[in-house]
């Protein structure tokens, strides 16, 4: 039994590749996104000494992992398929690239969740933290997940031609 012409096995590694890279970035990058927010969060707010005195404070941030998911599944998936198809079409990604991809990301993340409301109150000097805080939310999860990926497959050499 003989493979179908489409189903050349570098394109097959390729695409086993890119799903598992997917896979990572989809599951650990949410995760990772919450924990800088909550840092961020408990940084900015003067929090994180009372950690040790209050255990009821580390529970209710906890309790917002699922929500994790809810707002970071979707900046996640997009830089795990950016990630994925820059290590599947180039054989690896730079950092500079994952750094590229985690900050535009960030950016757009913030444009959504940053939107002005009406009226708008003026800008205040935490305004820079909570906006810095909402775009390394997506920076450091896909450099962390990028450095997960980026020494799991040698890199891979372009598809060859079948004619």
């Amino acid at each position: 039994m003989t493979k179908p012409d489409f189903a050349h096995p570098a394109d097959e590694t390729g695409f086993d590749r890119f799903i598992w890279i997917f896979v990572v970035f989809v599951l650990a990058g949410p995760p990772l996104g919450f924990a800088v927010l909550t840092f961020g969060y408990l940084l900015r707010h003067g929090t994180i000494a009372k950690l040790a005195d209050s255990p009821a404070i580390l529970i209710k941030l906890l309790s917002g992992l699922p929500f994790a998911y809810v707002f970071g599944i979707l900046p996640a998936a997009v830089a795990g398929l950016l990630v994925g198809a820059c290590k599947v079409a180039k054989g690896n990604v730079p950092w500079w690239a994952a750094f590229a991809i985690g900050t535009i990301i960030g950016f757009v993340f913030l444009y959504f969740m940053d939107r002005p409301r009406s009226p708008s109150p003026p800008p205040s000097p935490t305004d820079f933290v909570e906006k810095a805080v909402l775009i390394l939310t997506n920076l450091l999860p896909t450099m962390l997940c990028w450095a997960i990926i980026r020494n799991w497959y040698p890199a891979m050499s372009p598809p060859r031609s079948t004619t």
